[in-house]
């Protein structure tokens, strides 16, 4: 099967990290196009960006269809699957204007607001469209891994957490807190500590930065502290558990696991070897289209993809209450 797709949004993550050769040595698949050039099961015909001139040039590079409008273009009524890489406003008149729509992939946040995302899912699921949102980490075979007992077996019961993102809460801290739900389990409360100011950095308008607690239902605690990225890049979760610690390092590159042993100070105590970890390279680097293997399979099977609205709904959940919290530094409950 292969399904006639459109690309919606020719910026960084439709086509400009795929053009970075520093991160080409790690990331086979950064960007839509570089899937969509390469997989069988998409049948890639047309470009479309308000900016006519960034859509000619995709559409020139991989002999497409290039449009400047994503609601009236030739061939619009035979599209099957859209790649919405586009601002959250956008998207209702897109998939109004494909008929034949069958399937989309989504870039977060689904919406400016949950209830816009709430609106942006209810239209797919009247029309029967299956809804994937493209957190590679989900579709990751490391991480999935981790998810289906790998993070037991490496530090047993987990007593906590901690995470750093930067470049914003609505944008990186979004993936690190998808990801906090997918290992470690649901969110049960927030809070942003009063008195601890955030600030602003990311390519998001309006976004911030502010530390943050996540308590999860299972009653653990994981905090989150935001690093600025004019020093360095980081986006990492730090786990420890009762017989060991996992730490997910270098934007998920890296996959570090220190076991306890025989504490070197104190008789009859135990430690975790952080001065001699085994580190991994994850897969993370081809989850890009992973996530479209996983549409397609979704697709022809029926079941739900990995990734589904619903659940990034419930993060776009999580993130709406560190800000309500960030204002008030109540402890907001889900």
């Amino acid at each position: 099967m292969t399904l006639a797709t459109a690309l919606f949004g020719c910026g960084n993550v439709g086509v400009g990290y795929g053009a970075d050769p520093v991160m080409a040595r790690y990331y086979p698949y950064a960007s839509h196009n570089q899937v969509l050039a390469d997989h069988p099961g998409f049948d890639w015909v047309a470009a479309i960006d308000t900016n006519a001139e960034a859509a000619a040039a995709v559409a020139s590079q991989h002999g497409l269809q290039a449009h400047g409008t994503g609601t009236e273009f030739p061939g619009a009524e035979t599209i099957e699957v859209a790649i919405l890489a586009t601002p959250p406003g956008s998207r209702k008149a897109i998939i109004d204007a494909l008929p034949a729509l069958r399937a989309v992939i989504v870039e977060k946040p689904l919406g400016a607001t949950p209830e816009e995302a709430q609106s942006f899912l209810d239209t797919c699921q009247s029309r029967g469209i299956v809804v994937q949102v493209n957190f590679p980490r989900r579709a990751d075979q490391s991480h999935r891994a981790l998810a289906a007992g790998g993070l037991e077996d490496s530090v047993g019961d987990v007593q906590g957490a901690f995470l750093v993102y930067g470049n914003g809460l609505s944008n990186n801290a979004t993936h690190m807190v998808d990801l906090t739900r997918m290992l470690l389990g649901e969110i049960a409360a927030v809070q942003v500590p009063a008195g601890l100011n955030g600030y602003r950095e990311g390519p998001l308008d309006d976004d911030i930065n502010v530390p943050f607690v996540l308590r999860l239902q299972s009653g653990i605690a994981v905090m989150g502290q935001p690093l600025a990225f004019e020093n360095y890049r980081e986006n990492a979760l730090d786990i420890w558990g009762t017989t060991g610690r996992m730490a997910i390092l270098q934007e998920g590159l890296r996959i570090a696991r220190y076991p306890r042993s025989d504490n070197r100070a104190m008789s009859g105590e135990h430690e975790i070897t952080s001065d001699a970890g085994d580190f991994e390279t994850s897969s993370i680097g081809s989850a890009f289209r992973d996530i479209y293997d996983d549409l397609a399979d979704a697709i022809t099977s029926g079941r739900a993809p990995v990734s589904t609205g619903e659940s990034a709904l419930a993060t776009a959940q999580v993130i709406a209450a560190i800000r309500q919290s960030a204002s008030s530094g109540a402890v907001i409950s889900l």
